[in-house]
C-alpha cells in the first residue's frame, strides 16, 4: 500500500524533529610544491568533482538487476551474486566491477540440474561466493516445491571464481526440517563458520554452525546468536565484519518487500556471541524505502568500508529492488552506521579515478568476509596531504585526503551537523594569492545552513543555503599572501 499524504507528512515532521544535516564538501586548492599526482588514470581537472562522483543505484547491464547482493573482492575486482534473474529456476549469475559502481555480467555460473525429486528445484535465493583452500564456493538456499518453508542450504564448488560451480552433494548441507536461508560464511582462525537464518516460527533468529573441513557438512552444535524482538516481524541476512577484535553482525529486519526493511547491527567479542544490539545501520528516508540485505567490502585502496545493499523502488509492498552502495563508519562506542541511503551524488570509493573518497578518522584495521584475513592498515598518507575534523558537538565526523592534479587539488570532507551546532574544518599549508572554490551538498531537510571560509579571523567567503530539502552552494575566494590556514565552518544561521 502506498503511503498516504498524512503518513508522509508525519514522517517529515519526525525527521525535522530529529534533524541532522549531512554534508559532502569539496574544496579546490592549489598544489603545494613537490607534490605529484598519482591518480592511476588520466582525466581533466575541469571535470572534477563530477569525475569523482557516483549516484545510487549502481550501474547494471541493461535489463538486469538483483536483490540480496553479496560482494567479495578478489584479484583486484569485485564480484557480486545474490537473488537475480533466473533465480526461480536455478540459474545463478555473477557480476564484476573494479569500482563498486559500474557492474558487468560474467554470465551464469551455476545451473541446477533440477532432476525430478531433487531438493533444489525452485527459488534459488541469496547466493554468496567465498574462497577457501584454493577453491571457490557458492552457497545458496533453494526449495524442492516452491514452498518457502521447505528452503534448505546447499554449497557448490569451482576452480575459478567465474565457475562453473557444481554441487558438492545431491542433498542439502544440513536439514533441520525448518526453513533455513540467507547463509553467510566467515573464516575464523582458518575454520569456516556459517551464519544463517532460521525462519521456523518456534526458532526465528540467526544461528551459527561450524562447517566440516571438507565443507560437505557441519560439525558441532547450531548456536542461536541473535533472536528477533517483538517489534520485528523477522530478522535475516547475516553478514559479519571484524574490527579491532570486535565482531559486528549486520542483519536485516522486517519484510524485504516492505518499506520498513532495514539493516541493524549487533556486536560481540566472540564470533559465537552473545551479541549485543547496537541500533540501526541504515533505514528508509524520504527518498529510499526498504534498504536491507547487505554485504560489506573495502574500497579499492582499502581505506574505506562500503555497505552494498538493495533498496525498494516504490513505497508499496512488492519485490521491486535495486542495488545501492554507501559508506560505513565506526564509532568509538563500537556502534556502526551508514551514510545513507543516498540518491544524491557521492564521492567515488577511495582509489577510483584518483578519488580520495571519504576516509573515516577512526576507520582503520578491520577485517571483512569473503576473502579471509583482510586487515586494513591506517588509511592516512601524511606525505600527500592529511587533515582532521573537529566538532563543537558530539556529531559524527569523517575526513579525507586529496590528490594534486594539473595544478589543482580536490579535497573532500564529509560531516554530520546536529542542530543546534556547528563543525569547523582546519586546512593548513595553503599557498596564498590563489583562487579557490568550495562546493557543498547538503541534505538539509528544510533548514538553512551557513558556510563560512576564513583565515586568521578574516572572512574570505560566506553563503547560506536556500533551505530546500537538498541544496548545493558554491563559494569562490582568493587566499591572502603567504602560507595560510583555512577554517571552514558550517552552522545554523
Amino acid at each position: 500500500m502506498v503511503a498516504s499524504k498524512t503518513q508522509r507528512l508525519m514522517q517529515a515532521l519526525l525527521l525535522v524533529a530529529v534533524f541532522v544535516a549531512n554534508w559532502v564538501i569539496t574544496l579546490k586548492l592549489p598544489v603545494s610544491p613537490g607534490i605529484e599526482c598519482n591518480t592511476g588514470t588520466a582525466f581533466p581537472c575541469n571535470t572534477a568533482p563530477e569525475a569523482w562522483q557516483y549516484r545510487n543505484p549502481v550501474t547494471m547491464p541493461a535489463g538486469q538487476n538483483l536483490a540480496d547482493p553479496a560482494v567479495i573482492r578478489h584479484g583486484g575486482r569485485y564480484y557480486m551474486t545474490g537473488t537475480g534473474p533466473g533465480h526461480y529456476t536455478g540459474d545463478i549469475q555473477l557480476w564484476s566491477s573494479i569500482d563498486l559502481v559500474n557492474w558487468a555480467s560474467e554470465g551464469i555460473i551455476y545451473h541446477a540440474p533440477r532432476n525430478p525429486g531433487d531438493w533444489n528445484m525452485y527459488m534459488f535465493w541469496a547466493a554468496e561466493i567465498f574462497v577457501l583452500g584454493g577453491y571457490y564456493y557458492l552457497s545458496y538456499s533453494a526449495s524442492p516445491d516452491q514452498v518457502m518453508q521447505h528452503h534448505r542450504i546447499g554449497i557448490a564448488r569451482a576452480t575459478s571464481i567465474t565457475g562453473p560451480y557444481v554441487d558438492m552433494k545431491d542433498e542439502p548441507l544440513f536439514d533441520l526440517h525448518q526453513e533455513t536461508i540467507d547463509q553467510h560464511v566467515f573464516d575464523h582462525g582458518g575454520m569456516p563458520y556459517m551464519y544463517y537464518t532460521n525462519h521456523d516460527p518456534a526458532a526465528r533468529g540467526i544461528y551459527v554452525v561450524q562447517l566440516a573441513p571438507d565443507l560437505n557438512g557441519t560439525t558441532g552444535p547450531h548456536v542461536l546468536v541473535l533472536e528477533k524482538t517483538q517489534d520485528e516481524t523477522l530478522i535475516e541476512a547475516p553478514w559479519l565484519v571484524k574490527r579491532d577484535g570486535v565482531y559486528y553482525l549486520l542483519f536485516s529486519a522486517n519484510g524485504a518487500d516492505t518499506p520498513e526493511y532495514r539493516v541493524s547491527v549487533a556486536t560481540s567479542n566472540s564470533p559465537f556471541g552473545p551479541f549485543t544490539r547496537r541500533g540501526h545501520v541504515i533505514t528508509k528516508n524520504w527518498w529510499i524505502p526498504g534498504p536491507g540485505h547487505c554485504s560489506a567490502v573495502p574500497s579499492p585502496d582499502g581505506s574505506e568500508l562500503f555497505i552494498v545493499y538493495h533498496a525498494k523502488t516504490s513505497w508499496g509492498t512488492s519485490w521491486d529492488r535495486e542495488v545501492c552502495i554507501d559508506r560505513l563508519l565506526f564509532e568509538e562506542d563500537e556502534t556502526m552506521h551508514a551514510f545513507g541511503p543516498t540518491r544524491d551524488p557521492q564521492p567515488l570509493p577511495a582509489g577510483v579515478n584518483g578519488s580520495a573518497g571519504v576516509v573515516p578518522i577512526a576507520n582503520a584495521g578491520f577485517e571483512s568476509t569473503g576473502l579471509p584475513g583482510w586487515i586494513l592498515e591506517e588509511p592516512w598518507d601524511a606525505s600527500l596531504y592529511s587533515f582532521m575534523v573537529s566538532s563543537s558537538t558530539a556529531s559524527r565526523i569523517a575526513a579525507g585526503s586529496g590528490c594534486a592534479c594539473h595544478g589543482e587539488r580536490m579535497l573532500w570532507f564529509w560531516s554530520t551537523i546536529s542542530f543546534p551546532g556547528s563543525i569547523r574544518q582546519e586546512i593548513g599549508g595553503v599557498a596564498g594569492n590563489r583562487s579557490c572554490q568550495l562546493v557543498a551538498w547538503a541534505g538539509s531537510h528544510g533548514r538553512q545552513v551557513t558556510i563560512t571560509v576564513s583565515t586568521g579571523g578574516q572572512v574570505l567567503a560566506t553563503g547560506t543555503t536556500s533551505g530546500t530539502i537538498v541544496t548545493r552552494i558554491s563559494l569562490e575566494f582568493t587566499t591572502p599572501p603567504g602560507n595560510v590556514s583555512l577554517s571552514i565552518t558550517a552552522s545554523s544561521p
